[in-house]
């Protein structure tokens, strides 16, 4: 009996220890860690490449840009595995982008207006342009679907437009190296 007499005068002590324990387990990481305002500011660096930050916003955005792809290619939304596979490329991305451009821009490598034409609708298109535009029953790539897309952009949804855009501009020495080391 004098044990419960005990445990009922010591109660309000271990549920108010049992509180305070809780608490800190929740919050205690942002307070350890400094992630929160009071200790070390919003940290929203995701990485780093070559010396470089990687925030979380640019990431954000490669992986919006490959999602905005996807969609545009699949006519679909992309599920979990898909995300996985956007995720990594939106990184690598970036990675080639800061890890090669410097060195592109030192040696003065660019796509010219005619390389880029090529790569979209010449001889040599794209990989994702060639896997865009190939006809699923034969196995070819069609390149007047591809002039017959690009007529007809103008004329297609403001989030098709951008996405081609996007794809146009990422045609970069360190986009089809990326293609190529891959």
């Amino acid at each position: 009996m004098a044990l419960i007499n005990t445990i009922r005068e010591k109660s309000g002590w271990a549920v108010g220890a049992i509180i305070i324990g809780l608490l800190l387990f929740m919050l205690g990481g942002d307070f350890l860690y400094g992630r929160n305002s009071l200790f070390g500011g919003n940290d929203r660096v995701v990485g780093e490449v070559a010396g470089e930050k990687v925030e979380y916003e640019d990431f954000n955005a490669a992986l919006e840009q490959a999602k905005q792809g996807f969609i545009a290619q699949q006519g679909r939304q992309p599920d979990e595995n898909a995300m996985g596979y956007l995720r990594d490329q939106a990184w690598n991305q970036i990675l080639y982008r800061i890890a090669f451009q410097k060195e592109f821009d030192k040696l003065g490598l660019k796509v010219s207006d005619e390389e880029l034409t090529d790569m979209v609708q010449g001889e040599n298109p794209h990989p994702s342009i060639r896997q865009a535009f190939t006809d699923p029953q034969t196995g070819q790539f069609d390149r007047m679907k591809v002039i017959e897309y690009l007529r007809n952009l103008d004329k297609m949804p403001p989030q098709n437009q951008d996405a081609f855009r996007s794809f146009e501009a990422n045609l970069s020495p360190s986009v089809w190296l990326s293609s190529i080391i891959t």
